[in-house]
This record gives C-alpha cells, structure tokens and sequence, in this order.
C-alpha cells in the first residue's frame, strides 16, 4: 500500500522549447542591463546555461506544486519572485572581465539584475507606475538584503508582492557596502577617526573610557595606568624601575618613561 501512495503525483516535465525560449529572454534581458547599468559594451561575463535550466524546472516544478495541492495558477508576480529566489541562491550571472576584478557593481551583478527583472515584471503589470517621486534607495536597500539576509522562498514571494508605487516613494537607509567605502569619508573611514581622535586626545599616561576597558598605550584589556606615567603599565606586580630608583627613565617592560627627567 506504501509502494502506491502518491504514485499518480509524478512530475512533467517542462518541454525543451520553452525552456530555450526563457533562455533566450534572460540572455537579451541580462545584455539590456548591463548597458543600463554602465558596463563597457566588450565586458567580458560568463552566463551558466545548466544553472538557468536547473532555475527554470525548478520554478515549474513549483508552479506544478501550486497547481496540484492548491488549485490554483500563480500570477506574473509570484513566477518573476520565483526566478528572482533563484537566481539569488544559483547566481548564474558572472561577470570575468579581468578590469572590473575588484569592482561592487561586478561583485553584486546578480542581486542588481534580479532589482531590475522584478521592477520590470511589476511595472508591466501595474504594480508600480513611473514618477517623479520614486528614489532609488529603496533598489539599495533591497539589494543589501538580497546579499546578506537569508529568505525562505514564501517569505520572498510575499516581499515581492507586498512592493507598490508608494514603497518605492519613501525614503530608506543606505545599508550597501558601495555607500560605506564609496568615498575617503565614508563608513570605516568616519569610524576609525573617532577611534583615532579619541586615542590621539588623551593626555599621556591616560586611558580610554572605562567601557572600551583597554589601555590607549598597552591595549590590555582591563589594565591600570601606571603611577609614574609610563608608557605602560607594569605587568606581574612589578614596581617601576624609576620608582623603585634603578635605571631612571625606564620601566620594567623596558619602555621610555615619559616623566623621566631629560638626559
């Protein structure tokens, strides 16, 4: 009885000339969008055929899915959030030219290429309209998550259908990692000059805040300023030398004391 149970439930598979013919829409699509996005005409990239296919049966198998246990055929929106999951997860789009080895816009092709698909698919079914209004800061901060968040694929199906005009007319964060290293003054650079300023400000001898719980000269974690100001703190209960009379000048850890008369 085991043997027979869902033994009518067997898959069809999609027939090879519409898999050839999505083929050749993704390849003239993805050619459109690297001229949009501003990439040399002769850029080299590296298309993966056997992905493709493998995204397209798996998209028709859950079209299949849908039809069978719910009755029901899925819309434009929910296919287009179909390929785009996939894309995502097989990343079938490279770009190999050796010139844009360590560029962003190369690196995240794929999550830019599925930002552009899916506004195609909700513009041409009205989902979304054309105005002056809209701001890409929302393309940003959905490419952003697209890279380093995690979906599951009926989490992203209702994230794609949830976008209208007015999401795309708000304003959201800048979270890409293009932003943050974009300029000299960016992300890191605004960070580690606090850090550096914050260093650079401190009296000699002097520690850092007691939350950052280190030292702004030895970098130990809870360690406490020597009492003769010396570069650093002694370790082991040591008393300094300057203190203690022997080589004037100099610490148990053989570092310059500052208070140490000249000469």
């Amino acid at each position: 009885m085991s043997s027979q149970r869902n033994a009518d439930l067997k898959y069809n598979h999609i027939p090879q000339a519409d898999i050839e013919k999505i083929i050749q829409l993704f390849y003239n699509r993805f050619q459109v969008f690297l001229s949009l996005k501003g990439f040399p005409s002769d850029t080299e990239r590296h298309i993966s055929f056997l992905t493709l296919i493998d995204i397209i049966v798996r998209v028709d198998k859950r079209k299949a899915y849908y039809q069978y246990f719910h009755d029901m055929k899925i819309n434009e929106c929910k296919e287009a959030a179909l390929y785009a999951y996939w894309i995502l997860k097989l990343r079938p789009f490279t770009i190999t030219d050796a010139r844009l080895k360590n560029n962003l816009d190369a690196s995240c092709v794929n999550e830019a290429f599925v930002i552009h698909f899916i506004g195609l698919v909700l513009e041409a079914t009205g989902r979304i309209k054309q105005t002056s209004a809209i701001k890409d800061s929302y393309s940003k901060f959905l490419e952003y998550s697209f890279r380093f968040r995690n979906f599951s694929i009926d989490s992203f199906v209702v994230l794609i259908e949830s976008l209208s005009t007015e999401t795309l007319e708000k304003e959201y964060p800048d979270l890409s990692v293009q932003s943050k290293t974009k300029s000299k003054r960016g992300f890191w650079h605004t960070c580690f000059m606090s850090n550096y300023k914050e260093r650079k400000g401190s009296e000699d001898g002097a520690i850092l805040p007691a939350k950052s719980g280190f030292s702004s000269s030895s970098g130990r974690r809870g360690a406490a300023p020597s009492k003769c100001g010396c570069r650093r703190s002694p370790r082991r209960g040591r008393r300094c030398r300057r203190r203690s009379g022997r080589r004037p000048g100099r610490c148990a850890l053989r570092s310059v004391c500052r208070n140490a008369p000249p000469g």
